[in-house]
This record gives C-alpha cells, sequence and structure tokens, in this order.
C-alpha cells in the first residue's frame, strides 16, 4: 500500500514539471502551422481598404440661347411648400416651377423679405420654366431659366390680403377686378420690386409691367424717399413692352445670363425690337450733377471776355427724369409672337 502511494506522489511531480513545456497558444488564437510553442502569430498585417474616389463637383446650370429660343440644362426647382409664396391655381398643371438656381432661390428671398415687412403676405407665383426648357404653352418666352410671372400684391376694402384663382387686372385707378374694394397694394408691390433689384445673387434685367402700374410704383418709391440710384434703376428696369399685352394682370420678372453661362447664354431676345437690348443688371449709374462749382475756379483768360458762342448748360434735376409720364397709347397689335410674353 506504500508502495502505491509513493508511485503516485511520483507521477504528480512529473506531470507538473511536464505541463508548462506543453503549454500552447492562448485560448481562442490558434497556432499557425510550423510556428513555435509560445510564440506569438508573427503574420503581417492585411493592408487597409482603399478610400473611395471622392465624388466629382456637382455641374453648374446651363441657360442656353435667347429668352424665347433656349434651353434649361441642371435647373433648380421652386419650392412651392414655404408659407410665403403659392402657385396661382390657374397655373398649377404642369411641371413648369424650374429655373437658373439664382432665379429660384431670388424668388424664395423676396418672398420671405416681403412678408417679414408685411406679415401674412404671400406671393403668387405663376411660370417659370420647364425642367429642361423650351417651349412653353402660354408664352412666347420662358425658355432658357431666366422668366418667371409674378402675381401682383392685392388687397380688399379692409386691408385683407386677396387669394384670387389667376391673375387679376388692375386698372389706371389701380382698382382690381374681383371684390369691391380690391385694389393693388403699392407698398408691398413696391417691397418686391426693392428686394428683386438688390438681390445679392441674381442681377434682374426687366420688370415687363403695365405703365400705369409702373407710375405708381416709382411714385410710391420717391414718396417714401427711396434712394436716388435705386429709384434711377427702378424707373430703368420696369418698362411695359412692345408689341405684346400690357402686364396689367403680373409682372413678368426676367434676370441675366450667369457667368456659368458665358459664350452659351444670349441676353436678347431672338428677333427683339431696335432697342430692346437688356442692360446689364449692375451697371454703373450716371454721378448726379452738381448744383453748383465743387471747386475754386481758375483765373478768368482775357479770351473768355468775348461773348459765348453757345449758352451755358443748365443743371438737370434728376427727379424730372424718374417724374411719371403719360399714359401711352394702346399698342397696334401685332400679328407676330412677342418675346416678352
Amino acid at each position: 500500500m506504500a508502495v502505491v502511494r509513493w508511485l503516485l506522489l511520483v507521477l504528480a511531480v512529473l506531470c507538473l514539471a511536464i505541463a508548462p513545456a506543453e503549454a500552447g497558444p492562448r485560448r481562442g488564437t490558434p497556432a499557425r502551422h510550423g510556428a513555435l510553442p509560445g510564440k506569438a502569430d508573427e503574420r503581417p498585417a492585411k493592408p487597409a481598404a482603399k478610400r473611395a474616389a471622392p465624388s466629382p463637383p456637382p455641374r453648374p446650370a446651363l441657360s442656353v440661347g435667347p429668352p424665347n429660343d433656349g434651353k434649361l440644362v441642371g435647373g433648380a426647382r421652386l419650392d412651392t411648400s414655404s408659407p410665403h409664396l403659392r402657385v396661382v391655381p390657374a397655373y398649377l398643371p404642369g411641371d413648369v416651377r424650374w429655373g437658373l438656381p439664382a432665379l429660384v432661390s431670388m424668388i424664395e428671398r423676396a418672398a420671405s423679405g416681403v412678408a417679414r415687412r408685411y406679415p401674412g403676405a404671400v406671393l403668387e407665383v405663376g411660370d417659370l420654366s420647364r425642367r429642361g426648357g423650351g417651349e412653353l404653352v402660354r408664352h412666347h418666352s420662358h425658355e432658357s431659366g431666366r422668366d418667371v410671372d409674378l402675381g401682383f400684391y392685392l388687397v380688399d376694402a379692409t386691408g385683407r390680403s386677396l387669394r384670387p384663382p389667376t391673375f387679376v387686372r388692375v386698372d389706371p385707378s389701380l382698382q382690381a377686378a374681383g371684390p369691391r374694394g380690391a385694389r393693388f397694394d403699392v407698398a408691398r408691390n413696391w417691397a418686391l420690386v426693392e428686394l428683386l433689384l438688390t438681390d445679392p445673387r441674381a442681377g434682374v434685367t426687366h420688370i415687363f409691367v403695365a405703365e400705369h402700374v409702373r407710375q405708381a410704383l416709382l411714385a410710391h418709391a420717391r414718396k417714401r424717399g427711396v434712394s436716388w440710384p435705386l429709384r434711377y434703376r427702378a424707373a430703368l428696369t420696369l418698362l411695359q413692352p412692345t408689341g405684346a399685352e400690357s402686364h396689367d394682370d403680373h409682372m413678368h420678372v426676367r434676370i441675366a445670363c450667369p457667368p456659368s453661362s458665358q459664350g452659351r447664354c444670349v441676353e436678347i431676345s431672338r428677333d427683339a425690337p431696335m432697342g430692346a437690348k437688356s442692360r446689364p443688371a449692375h451697371a454703373r449709374l450716371p454721378r448726379r450733377r452738381a448744383s453748383g462749382p465743387t471747386r475754386k475756379p481758375a483765373p478768368m483768360p482775357l479770351s473768355a471776355l468775348a461773348p459765348a458762342p453757345h449758352p451755358a448748360p443748365v443743371p438737370v434735376n434728376v427727379d424730372d427724369l424718374l417724374a411719371p409720364k403719360s399714359a401711352p397709347s394702346k399698342p397696334t397689335p401685332d400679328p407676330s409672337p412677342s418675346p416678352y410674353d
């Protein structure tokens, strides 16, 4: 019995001595074939996956050709969910709310700006262009993403804003067709014109509107003491088109060709009458003439004592240039399509 116990003790000692030498790799990390026991696996790490190439920048939108014979490439769609603008119900059919990004963002900024000045004001929007531009029903322009029709801000006899189902005509007394007492809101419509002309991104070249509406807007700006440069620009930009509808129910706004479309965009409408060229959006305005000398005059030479061959120039009063003009006679209907509609 003692011998058996002695043998068991010897076997136990031998087992404890051999166990560390036969220890393998850690659990869960099987040893590589041919690796020494107890050595860490020294396989080289896999190379990191290559990063995906950056996507190319989006191409700029293009206005190709003139406003009445062109197309739109890569335009933006007007967000009609804004609470400050709505599409006039008569112009809802068709996906014609596309334009250059500068035009679309200008409309949204102008609508928000008028609503800030006059809470509750909602801009009435008609047609812009189709997604790819081209011919558009009811229009002879709106083909290159640079045109938009905007309805007038109208109020009733109590001053409440009106939401007509279509554009509403305004007569020379600024009364609007529809409910009794409906009228053209000069203050809100001037605010719209002011925001369009001073937009930081889009350069407005034309706002086609009836002459009596133009006169009312300029008179309101003068009464409010609007700066001379802004009134001067408004007087140049607001105009009644020739050979076309008088635009007494909406404003037809057109912006300049963007720099991205240089060489492909045409400012002037095809078949436009002579003298109808678009003016640069940010043209330098002529300086006001001083009413008197601004510096000390030079000594008068003896030759100046002779009689002057021509009378001295008379200083020009700029306000006279901006004074309302007499309403022109109704244009003779032209059977050919107008490039301004």
